[in-house]
């Protein structure tokens, strides 16, 4: 369970509620550093005065200090099972480490993307880090869009799916959330609803069956929002119904969603009275769209078969990024362009764009130091002979820092 819902779930006292939610949301930005958190967690909550201190600065009222290890206690329940926030557990036990299972900066970033909490940034390409944001993406990438548009609609997507998460226990009140989302222009709005969809619909990260069931019924309220608001202005607009689900298909991901919708919205037309089936030509449209969609995939699964095997000979010389990023970075020093020389963000911005990947995440990762492990051995004795093969003295060892 995260940190947040814990919180929601089991802390009453409006007071302590609010001691909790300010403490990790200024712990949230360093969770994945266990240098920084040790030193925040020394300098903020460490003793009753730097709690009392931290707790003003968080422009919270001022505590007692007599409060301090009741609230540690409570910190600690809040974040034993949130994955994320494993380094300040570390740092409040009596003992740091014991009882928690040692992790890297690389694995926490994975929680944290996999929570869906990685959010709040300034630039779009932070957030094109998993196929549902890179599709998505390209369903909004010719709208004429700005970039800090972009970037709204992706941080105001994923602050409500963070919201609805922490009300699951409220179905109705989960749902008046989606409900208040209102942007700049109803474009942008529907784009945002759009996406939260599909974080509803495709979440499975550490929640229960209930918690699913909860998610499943607000995915089919919001499903019902979003085709209500399309209808009206469509309506105003003077669009007719094939041109609506001609337009929320090109909006749409995957193809199962598409034929789910295609199916629902003829048998619905078909349905209507005669006298209201003023298009005689939707349930015709309807079919040859579903017919091409199938027939994609046939093509498609048929493509996968039949390259299965080169496909498989090919992932044999992808390598690995971490791999990928230690050569780069050796070469770089080679002509005298390493991190000593350089500032480490322009490193980090060419091998990303080399090797693809989040310039950021390459760049905390270098920060923490990346370390190969038994795990990576066939790929070190395969890279070591790539280089051998072109007389390229580079040293790639497992147990060593970069």
């Amino acid at each position: 369970m995260r940190a947040k819902e814990y919180i929601r779930n089991h802390i009453c006292n409006k007071v302590l509620q609010e001691q909790l939610n300010a403490t990790l949301r200024r712990f949230a930005d360093s969770r994945n550093n266990l240098s920084k958190t040790t030193r925040a967690y020394n300098a903020c909550l460490k003793d009753q005065s730097k709690y009392v201190n931290f707790m003003v600065k968080c422009g919270l009222e001022k505590p007692k200090p007599e409060s301090h290890w009741d609230f540690l206690q409570h910190l600690t329940k809040c974040i034993f099972e949130d994955k994320s926030y494993q380094y300040l557990l570390s740092c409040i036990s009596d003992n740091p480490g014991k009882g928690v299972k040692p992790v890297s900066s690389s694995l926490i970033d994975y929680y944290i993307l996999m929570q869906k909490e990685a959010y709040g940034y300034s630039t779009i390409d932070d957030f094109l880090y998993d196929d549902l944001n890179k599709k998505f993406y390209e369903t909004i990438e010719y709208k004429g869009y700005t970039e800090q548009q972009e970037v709204e609609i992706f941080n105001r997507a994923f602050v409500a799916f963070d919201q609805i998460r922490q009300e699951l226990g409220k179905p109705a009140h989960a749902a008046h959330i989606f409900k208040g989302i209102c942007c700049d222009c109803e474009s942008m709005t529907d784009d945002v609803l759009r996406l939260l969809s599909y974080l509803i619909k495709e979440y499975n990260y550490d929640i229960t069956d209930e918690q699913r069931s909860t998610l499943d019924i607000l995915t089919d309220k919001l499903g019902k929002y979003i085709q209500k608001r399309n209808s009206c202005q469509n309506r105003d607009s003077g669009i007719s119904r094939w041109e609506t689900l001609q337009a929320t298909l090109e909006n749409m991901i995957h193809d199962e969603e598409k034929l789910e919708l295609l199916i629902c919205e003829k048998t619905r037309y078909q349905q209507l009275p005669f006298t209201q089936q003023f298009e005689a030509a939707f349930v015709t449209n309807c079919n040859l769209e579903i017919e091409k969609i199938r027939e994609l995939q046939k093509v498609r699964q048929s493509c996968k078969t039949g390259a299965q095997t080169t496909d498989d000979d090919d992932s044999k010389t992808k390598g690995n990024n971490k791999i990928r990023y230690i050569v780069l970075h050796e070469l770089l020093k080679k002509i005298g362009k390493g991190l000593k020389e350089y500032d480490r963000t322009k490193v980090c911005d060419f091998i990303a764009y080399i090797i693809g990947g989040s310039s950021k995440k390459i760049y905390n990762d270098s920060s923490a130091g990346i370390q190969l492990t038994n795990y990576h051995e066939t790929e070190i004795k395969k890279v070591k002979k790539l280089l051998s093969d072109l007389d390229i003295e580079i040293s790639v060892e497992k147990d060593k820092s970069y």
